[in-house]
């Protein structure tokens, strides 16, 4: 059970402005003048990956900013992935992680800072997979699922094979 000090300081939290977080002047003003407008943290914990992606200018690297500001202020990984997306993403299958060692320092590697293509990236980010430790938890049929969103399966099969690439290059 949460103590009344500790739901106060949630509470703070989620009434934060955006402005008061580390996000940079950029992307707040984005999230304020999007319809409707983002202005508080607790606002853009209820926002979509979808819906941050449809914003004009605004983009992967700005969800992984705010993943990074979110943690910041005890939010780690709370910003909610795409449901729609998430509903759809098959449940089982073999994981990465059993065929790949990770490796702690690795896992932590936002696929943003790897040599996976831009649009894999944000086809990725739409379930919610944006660090290397999320890939590699992640089957690969749900993988593929989400790599051919906007494709065919040979591209989703090509961008697979081009990310455990990616994951045996970071040792992960």
């Amino acid at each position: 059970m949460i103590s009344k000090k500790e739901r106060e300081q949630l509470n703070d939290a989620l009434e934060m402005s955006l402005s008061e977080t580390s996000l940079i002047l950029r992307t707040v003003n984005m999230l304020e003048k999007a319809s409707p407008s983002i202005c508080t943290v607790g606002e853009l914990l209820n926002t979509s990956v979808k819906d941050l992606l449809q914003i004009p200018n605004f983009g992967r690297k700005s969800i992984t900013q705010i993943y990074a500001a979110l943690a910041k202020i005890g939010f780690e990984r709370q910003l909610p992935a795409d449901e729609a997306v998430r509903k759809k993403m098959p449940k089982s299958g073999t994981t990465l992680k059993e065929t790949i060692r990770p490796i702690e320092k690795a896992m932590r590697v936002p696929l943003i800072n790897t040599k996976l293509p831009d649009e894999s990236c944000a086809l990725l980010a739409t379930g919610g997979i944006l660090l290397v430790k999320d890939a590699v938890d992640c089957s690969e049929e749900t993988l593929l699922f989400l790599l051919g969103q906007d494709s065919n399966a040979l591209d989703a099969k090509a961008s697979l094979i081009m990310l455990k690439r990616v994951l045996v290059n970071l040792g992960a």
